[in-house]
């Protein structure tokens, strides 16, 4: 009995002891939630923020893709103005429309045509356009400003010259009439050229070869 008395007390006496130790330990542990959310609060904080553009600047980036549409159309407009027009004159067009003689003190170029044939000194179908190894004439009329002098017919094909003609002997007359007959077998844009005894280009029309 004296012993079961002995613990009696001793629980009695121990009880209050246990539990200002338990409210102790529960005033000194801190809560693990709020720990973590002030951390969480203190890494936000710490995190640089984003840097935001100045207004002006912003408004300028939105700007800078319309100055280049701006520039593109510019350019566009220039390259119009400075390209030439790639409309093909007509037929008729290239057939009257001859370049300047240049000046010779020998022949004048009064007429020059490219025709299918020549009668009674004539030509006979003056065009621009031949097939491919059919008879094709170049009729020219001249005035021959001195007692005897010779001119040449040159051709050229797409800008390189291909065959001369021999010396044609050519007298003084207020209308003097030549022509040479040939045939073209190549296809493309050819140029016959008349010359004086000096070279001098006296007239230069273009013809095709098909």
């Amino acid at each position: 009995m004296r012993i079961f008395y002995t613990l009696c007390f001793g629980i009695m006496f121990s009880l209050p002891i246990i539990c200002l130790a338990g409210e102790e330990g529960k005033k000194q542990t801190p809560d693990v939630k709020k720990q973590e959310r002030v951390k969480s609060e203190k890494k936000a904080a710490e995190k640089p923020a984003k840097k935001s553009l100045p207004e002006e600047q912003t408004q300028a980036a939105e700007k800078e893709p319309k100055k280049a549409d701006d520039k593109q159309e510019a350019n566009a407009v220039k390259r119009k103005a400075v390209e030439p027009s790639k409309e093909k004159p007509s037929k008729e067009e290239k057939a009257s429309a001859l370049p300047k003689a240049t000046e010779s003190d020998y022949v004048e170029v009064l007429d020059l045509k490219m025709a299918k044939s020549v009668k009674e000194r004539e030509p006979v179908d003056a065009t621009d356009t031949f097939d491919s190894g059919n008879p094709t004439c170049t009729w020219a009329k001249l005035k021959v400003k001195k007692p005897e002098t010779s001119i040449r017919f040159r051709y050229s094909r797409n800008g390189t010259v291909m065959w001369t003609s021999k010396p044609r002997t050519v007298k003084q007359s207020p209308k003097w009439r030549t022509w040479l007959m040939s045939k073209f077998m190549k296809t493309g844009e050819w140029r016959v050229e008349i010359l004086d005894i000096d070279e001098n280009v006296l007239s230069s029309p273009n013809f095709s070869v098909k």
